[in-house]
């Protein structure tokens, strides 16, 4: 291999690694679950956007429901379609330790009294409860459930 070459590929593996976000595990976790509920919902690669966007609120129906999709695959909807704090606490004791994970616990519990489903909305529980999460990532820079 020519050396310029070679040095060139060090660089590139370098910059590379020292500038790649290295996701957490229930990051890991909600991209397949997001991947896995765009089946049904057939988000566009821009909608689907909204998983990781911690500080945006869903623009559309189609946002809605691949939150809430997310939400009920991972436990923060229960089978009975409400809001569920135990589902949540589970992510945030994955996610989150110390003053983190009693802080996480503290919104978690909050938005449980203020995400509500709205009748004849479809998918409004899942907006309702990024609206509610994305406030709180606004105000709290390490919450992002």
């Amino acid at each position: 291999m020519n050396p310029t070459v070679a040095i060139i590929s060090i660089f590139f593996v370098a910059y590379t690694q020292a500038h790649t976000k290295e996701l957490h595990a229930t990051e890991v976790y909600k991209l397949k679950v997001r991947d896995e509920c765009n089946k049904d919902i057939k988000a566009t690669p821009e909608q689907s956007e909204i998983v990781s966007k911690f500080k945006e609120v869903p623009k559309d129906e189609t946002e809605k429901c691949l939150l809430e999709c997310i939400y009920i695959k991972t436990g923060g909807i229960d089978a009975d379609g409400k809001y569920s704090v135990e589902g949540f606490n589970k992510l945030i004791d994955m996610k989150y330790k110390g003053d983190e994970n009693t802080n996480a616990k503290k919104i978690n519990t909050d938005c449980a009294k203020k995400a509500v489903s709205k009748e004849g909305e479809k998918c409004s529980l899942g907006g309702s409860i990024r609206e509610c999460f994305a406030a709180a990532a606004k105000e709290n820079d390490f919450f992002t459930i």
